[in-house]
């Protein structure tokens, strides 16, 4: 959530420090690079998820107002919520993670070449080179949409924004949030 700004000094801070990462050039990913408003969400990103800034923005990108989460970081976040995101399977042609919780099976998502090529995404220099990792990715990213995706909207909190009692308990409810949380931080860095 976004932290409430207490004073005209603080958030001066907050963005000169903001300011300061953005124009460390080969230091931040490209789309934080001259992106003060990125950075400013990075750091409110990095700090509900009690994850240090560079990491988050190596893994987080903010796209069309929302954060988009490397599969990495994905395990990670499922991980601290008692999830295991496990690779049965992984070749050049499909990849399957199962999401277990304990000896429970919540799951298992696959991703396959021919749904890489669906999605016009087989011919992109990365998935010629990497199609192994990249299958991974996809599969990690479509289980813990499904099974798991305590990361991508904490059910058990309230978040408070306008309307109390409000709980995240589907995911377009938590893009609406997400949305105006970036509307917030956005206004804040003009």
């Amino acid at each position: 959530s976004v932290a409430p700004v207490q004073s005209g000094d603080q958030l001066d801070v907050a963005l000169r420090h903001a300011q300061a990462i953005a124009s460390a050039k080969d230091a931040v990913p490209q789309h934080y690079r001259n992106n003060v408003g990125a950075v400013l969400l990075a750091q409110q990103w990095a700090e509900k998820h009690d994850i240090d800034l560079l990491t988050t923005m190596q893994c987080i990108a903010f796209i069309g107002g929302k954060p988009v989460v490397e599969a990495t970081m994905q395990r990670a976040l499922v991980e601290r919520h008692g999830y295991d995101a496990i690779v049965v399977s992984a070749t050049s042609d499909s990849a399957t993670v199962e999401i277990r919780q304990g000896d429970t099976l919540k799951g298992s998502a696959t991703y396959t070449m021919d749904h890489a090529r669906a999605a016009g995404l087989a011919n992109k220099d990365n998935w010629k080179k990497n199609a192994e990792d990249m299958l991974v990715a996809r599969a990690t990213t479509r289980a813990v949409r499904r099974y798991a995706p305590v990361h991508l909207v904490e059910l058990q909190k309230q978040r408070s924004r306008g309307a109390s009692g409000i709980r995240c308990n589907d995911l377009r409810h938590a893009a609406i949030l997400n949305a105006r949380e970036h509307q917030q931080v956005v206004r804040l860095a003009r």
